[in-house]
């Protein structure tokens, strides 16, 4: 069976944006991500799985998940549009170049960033309506100081963290060791 890519290399007069969604996601995968703009202003009716692609640095903007989003493990991704819409899970989980989150991003359900390295902050209008994992977060300095967290907060290795604000809610908090 041949390759979408393979297809596109034998037929290059064939637009790529023409591509039906299923031959989009698997060109956007055997590139390693090199193709991610196929989905520019793109609404996907179900769960996108983009993880571990070596190439991804950026998600464009337009793009609409009506399922679950995963991005774990894209190393290069470094932002995310501030237009990106998820109403499900957002697994950001091992973007280690990632280093900020955009304003205004709303996780409709959890947001998984674990072992986000790189990242220092997060938007000051986060919203999170379930739980927020940020285990390893090892550069992550700061909260915002109205952090709205519907369910767990899991801040457990994140070692450079000076405080947890006051105002920050969350229905049950995990702390690093050196805030206990």
């Amino acid at each position: 069976m041949t390759s979408v890519l393979d297809h596109l290399t034998a037929h290059p007069d064939v637009d790529p944006r023409t591509l039906s969604l299923d031959d989009k996601i698997e060109l956007i995968h055997e590139s390693g991500g090199l193709f991610i703009d196929l989905f520019k202003d793109t609404v996907v009716t179900d769960t996108l799985n983009l993880s571990a692609l070596e190439h991804l640095t950026h998600v464009p903007s337009g793009l609409v998940v009506t399922g679950h989003l995963d991005l774990s493990y894209c190393d290069a991704l470094t932002t995310l549009p501030h237009d990106l819409r998820v109403d499900g899970n957002l697994y950001l989980e091992g973007c280690t170049a990632l280093t900020r989150l955009p304003t205004g991003l709303h996780a409709k359900y959890n947001l998984y960033l674990n072992n986000c390295t790189a990242l220092t902050r997060l938007p000051p209008d986060l919203h999170v309506e379930y739980d927020l994992l940020l285990e390893n977060c090892g550069a992550l300095v700061q909260l915002p100081p109205d952090l709205r967290v519907g369910g767990v907060l899991n801040l457990t290795g994140c070692v450079s963290l000076k405080e947890v604000p006051s105002a920050v809610m969350a229905t049950e908090v995990f702390l690093p060791d050196h805030l206990r």
